[in-house]
């Protein structure tokens, strides 16, 4: 397989984009650093697991959302919180798909006891201390190569995610009710 080198990166022919040396991005952090350098869309580009790291990927066309002009802004997921007396922020949100099978099915996440149990690959709407409480969930990752010592490879989200753009707390009220009632008719069944 022939490599075609890029900026920050190889490109190879089965369509996904490599580290520099062409070994894959070490961390999902590094691959989205890659994209933020190359100016890639985020929605129209995914981060993908390949070989023992990551790479970048075009997104399966079916799965692209026309997000309108004004919405386009960045958004960094650092400052999804406002101040104190402002009002809560909203953001349409994806979490990705399971990356091993010992994954859960939903995301569970917490806030103040305040619990939302969040479907994957589905566009969902969350407040801001929520996208937070995601950002901050994380764990080690670590490598180990036959003959020596395991080694800590970095930190990677638990549940990773995409912000898709801001939203309304009347859509996430409209949203978790539907969600509200599906769960209440589980429990029922």
């Amino acid at each position: 397989m022939s490599d075609i080198p890029t900026k920050q990166g190889t490109e190879h022919k089965s369509n996904v984009i490599v580290g520099p040396k062409g070994d894959p991005f070490p961390t999902p952090k590094s691959a989205k650093l890659s994209m933020a350098q190359r100016d890639m869309d985020f929605n129209e580009y995914e981060i993908v697991p390949y070989e023992d790291g990551f790479a970048i990927a075009k997104r399966d066309p079916s799965q692209i959302r026309e997000v309108p002009v004004e919405s386009k802004k960045h958004i960094d997921p650092k400052t999804v919180t406002g101040t104190v007396g402002e009002p809560e922020k909203y953001f349409r949100v994806r979490f990705d798909p399971k990356s091993s099978p010992n994954d859960p099915e939903k995301v569970t996440l917490g806030v103040n006891g305040d619990l939302l149990s969040i479907s994957r690959e589905v566009e969902v709407i969350l407040p801001a201390r929520f996208v937070e409480c995601a950002e901050h969930a994380v764990r080690q990752t670590f490598k180990q190569l036959p003959g020596q010592e395991r080694k800590v490879g970095g930190k990677v989200r638990t549940f990773p995610f995409r912000i898709l753009g801001e939203s309304s707390k009347e859509e996430y009220q409209a949203m978790k009710a539907v969600g509200d009632a599906e769960m209440a008719a589980l429990k029922n069944a």
